[in-house]
């Protein structure tokens, strides 16, 4: 989960409650971050929710696991630990001397256990093993792997770089090249990189995408900020891609296939994704059926109205999830009112929660702890990154279970839980 930057249009904030005490945290920087500004700001906020609720992994702050949430900035990485008990979200460490001002495009974890930075002005991708008790051991002794085609690449989506569901694969754009970059993810972490695959002539990579069983992979081809097609591709067992019949999907034939973003569901049936840009407000989100040869359909109900034009979505990941959140950036890069959906575990529908959007409850973009109980929502024009618990039974959003400051700065971010 990354940049949400570039979409929307204008709407009148409306400011969550609580938020002045959280702003006066906003002010006090982290000592010891290093010789960087921190990204985020943090605290034992007394303005965080109560606690309970979600099934994250504890925050422990032991070796035996803890819920986290890594923030790349400009000059450094940071995990941040989660106590839902206590209600709080605090600096657990922190990796300096990464490239001085320069600002990451994308943060993926794979498989709860490795994370990868990546910096587009140097051409480099950073990777470290993570540790339940917050610690970040670098990969490949700290170096960098030189990925080159990174310096070339023009406007990305969110989505630019992925992990696959089982952790065996990272998936890159290149967009000068009209290919992705794929790389088996070995022991410790270890990136080697694989033979590119070559895209379709004149294709413009920009989001990436898989089905949450890790089978298919999915991209979306950007023309002048818009969507034209989907190509789709199996993933062979030694990372081999191989064209799914029918690929690529075009946009010409039906709107659900000019997706920009998509996520796949935990069951591996269906893509959920959105077509809103700062050119295309299209107020739906868009259900698209995945076949058993991996080939794309729009289901039956689908595309939903939405109040905002979603420029992301936040998928429940976990087995049996079945919660969606969008979120919207209005032309002024301000978040609007978050919105929420649940989704029928058969047909694919989607239904809008109770009360959604949700008063007071504003981000630009979001993602799920893996464990599937907890939603972070990032608010950048408040400086704030709020942790929601959420399930079936309460989709709604209301009271966070804890609150963070965040400087001003659309640095990439993801929460894991990990062991």
């Amino acid at each position: 989960m990354t940049e949400h930057s570039d979409w929307g249009r204008s709407v009148t904030m409306k400011v969550r409650v609580g938020l002045v005490c959280l702003l006066t945290l906003a002010t006090m920087w982290l000592a010891g971050c290093g010789h960087y500004v921190c990204g985020a700001t943090f605290g034992n906020s007394s303005c965080s929710g109560s606690g309970g609720g979600g099934t994250g992994g504890g925050g422990g702050t032991g070796t035996s696991g803890g819920d986290y949430v890594y923030v790349s900035d400009p000059g450094g990485v940071q995990s941040i630990l989660l106590n839902a008990s206590a209600g709080t979200l605090t600096a657990s460490s922190s990796v300096t001397g990464l490239p001085g001002t320069l600002v990451p495009n994308a943060l993926v974890i794979a498989a709860e256990k490795y994370m990868y930075v990546a910096y587009p002005t140097t051409g480099d991708i950073y990777g470290w093993a993570l540790s339940g008790n917050g610690t970040m051991q670098g990969i490949n002794n700290g170096t960098p792997y030189t990925a080159t085609y990174l310096t070339t690449n023009n406007a990305t989506g969110s989505q630019n770089i992925i992990a696959s569901p089982t952790g065996a694969f990272l998936f890159s754009v290149d967009q000068t090249n009209t290919e992705v970059h794929i790389y088996q993810i070995g022991t410790g972490g270890a990136l080697t990189e694989l033979s590119p695959l070559s895209l379709p002539a004149g294709f413009n990579p920009y989001n990436l995408a898989t089905d949450g069983l890790g089978k298919y992979l999915y991209v979306s081809d950007d023309k002048a900020g818009l969507t034209s097609q989907i190509a789709a591709y199996t993933i062979g067992s030694s990372g081999t891609l191989t064209v799914v019949t029918g690929s690529p999907f075009l946009q010409s034939t039906n709107a659900a296939f000019g997706l920009m973003q998509m996520q796949g569901d935990p069951s591996g049936q269906f893509l959920i994704g959105t077509t809103a840009t700062l050119s295309n407000a299209d107020t739906s989100l868009y259900t698209l059926g995945i076949q058993a040869n991996g080939a794309i359909a729009p289901i039956v109900g689908s595309p939903i109205t939405t109040t905002y034009p979603p420029s992301s979505v936040a998928i429940q990941p976990s087995s049996g999830g079945t919660l969606v959140y969008s979120f919207n950036v209005n032309g002024s890069d301000i978040g609007n009112l978050v919105e929420g959906f649940t989704m029928n575990a058969t047909t694919g529908v989607l239904t809008e929660v109770s009360g959604s959007p949700f008063q007071n409850v504003t981000g630009d973009s979001g993602a799920f702890l893996q464990s599937g109980g907890y939603l972070f929502v990032r608010d950048q024009y408040n400086k704030a990154m709020s942790v929601y618990p959420v399930s079936t039974t309460t989709p709604g959003l209301s009271t966070p279970t804890a609150i963070v400051g965040w400087q001003t700065g659309s640095w990439p971010w993801a929460p894991s839980v990990v062991q």
